[in-house]
């Protein structure tokens, strides 16, 4: 006990030696509280003392500057390795908007335009068939009345995806299987190709499937591996030194341990969160739906980017028109009376790959902010009218738990503001 008194001390200096600095910064041009930012850092510690979350990392920017720093609890519980604010981190579906940013850069790069048909590249892809009924069965289909478009990949509205139907639904089981063995970029193509689609391409929103097809499109286009082309347009540029699809050995003393909490709230192992982030090599199948790790300021210096219209430090990977495509909301009151949207985002837009908020009618984000989280409990969001930016990152799998935490922390970072 004395021991890990001792570890509790040393995470409470450090977080304090970290923090004061940006804690002075507070008292400037940025418009929040100093008193006020205090409340986060005593949620944080709220949050690690009742056994929620083993630990917080958090990160405040507005007007050019990192207000707040929060970094509390547990990298790791058991070994009692206290968490910091370069500990890395399981992204889970905050993979996606750095997906679409860089199926973005192509598109700009002219190497394809929002309105080709995708199976110019994905030949596995061409000639679709889509189901009479999406929980059907596998062989009562139709023609599709047009190709797969690149716009609708960006838009999620291919006609694949997890949440078309339930899990029990032979469509949901041949997607699940499509992973099965590891297979390469290739194989999982060829794989998809034999599944019809769930829904005409440009007919529904669905998630989570569309990313992982435009990170094979991406490699196709490019000409170079989907996770080698993050790393030489996106990642090397930012600077976003410890991002990747894979932790290599040296940094593995940083990695975040994965947890979720039993039916009782205690927190366990999450064996399906340990996964190929620690392995002994680089996935096969980079997936642009949910692979990558990051720390937070790297995940800052990409949120800023795309706050900034594009550009950061210098370095520019859109223009200021492309981004506003991103960002614009393009979800009609139809899309919305559909249960694949629903279930997902019942409250708020979609542009290409961000979730946009509406009127969220909380002390929170503005309408117009644009986020993303994932099923790691990582989450940020990017308000353009407060020029602020707020991450929030945890290993907790347990979403219910995990998105009470971030939701919590981001009304506190609002209500921390003065003007």
């Amino acid at each position: 006990m004395r021991f890990v008194r001792a570890m509790r001390g040393l995470v409470v200096l450090s977080l304090v030696c970290e923090l004061g600095s940006a804690l002075f910064a507070a008292q400037g041009n940025v418009g929040m509280s100093t008193d006020r930012l205090k409340r986060v850092g005593t949620k944080v510690k709220e949050f690690v003392d009742s056994g929620k979350v083993a630990g917080l990392v958090t990160i405040i920017y507005r007007r050019g500057q990192i207000v707040d720093v929060q970094a509390a609890g547990w990298q790791d519980l058991d070994q009692r390795i206290p968490i910091k604010r370069d500990t890395i981190f399981r992204l889970a579906s905050m993979t996606k908007p750095i997906t679409n940013v860089a199926g973005m850069m192509l598109v700009e790069d002219g190497k394809m335009a929002l309105d080709d048909p995708i199976e110019r590249w994905l030949p596995e892809l061409a000639n679709r068939q889509v189901l009479l009924d999406p929980v059907g069965p596998l062989d009562r289909t139709k023609p599709s009345p047009r190709p797969i478009k690149v716009r609708d990949v960006f838009m999620y509205r291919i006609g694949y995806g997890t949440s078309a139907a339930p899990a029990s639904a032979p469509f949901s089981k041949a997607l699940a299987a499509l992973g099965e063995g590891d297979p390469t970029g290739d194989e999982w193509l060829k794989r998809l190709g034999a599944i019809p689609l769930a829904a005409a391409p440009g007919e529904r929103w669905i998630y989570n499937t569309p990313p992982q097809v435009l990170s094979r499109l991406i490699a196709r286009v490019s000409g170079m591996p989907f996770d080698q082309f993050l790393q030489q347009r996106v990642f090397d540029p930012l600077k976003m030194k410890d991002t990747g699809f894979w932790v290599p050995p040296e940094k593995r003393n940083r990695l975040a341990t994965a947890y979720t909490s039993d039916a009782n709230g205690k927190l366990q192992l999450n064996k399906g969160g340990n996964d190929a982030a620690a392995g002994a090599a680089p996935p096969k199948l980079p997936s642009g739906s949910g692979g990558l790790v990051t720390t937070a300021d790297d995940y800052l210096k990409f949120a800023r980017m795309l706050l900034n219209k594009g550009e950061v430090d210098g370095v520019r990977l859109l223009s200021r028109k492309a981004v506003q495509v991103m960002t614009t909301d393009y979800m009609t009151i139809e899309d919305r009376k559909k249960a694949t949207y629903e279930a997902v985002f019942a409250d708020q837009g979609f542009g290409y790959g961000l979730a946009i908020m509406e009127d969220p009618g909380v002390v929170g984000p503005s309408v117009g902010s644009f986020h993303w989280d994932g099923a790691s409990g990582a989450a940020w969001i990017a308000d353009p009218k407060e020029d602020m930016i707020t991450i929030v990152l945890q290993q907790q799998y347990n979403y219910s738990v995990a998105s009470k935490i971030f939701r919590d922390i981001y009304t506190l970072v609002y209500a921390s503001m003065v003007n």
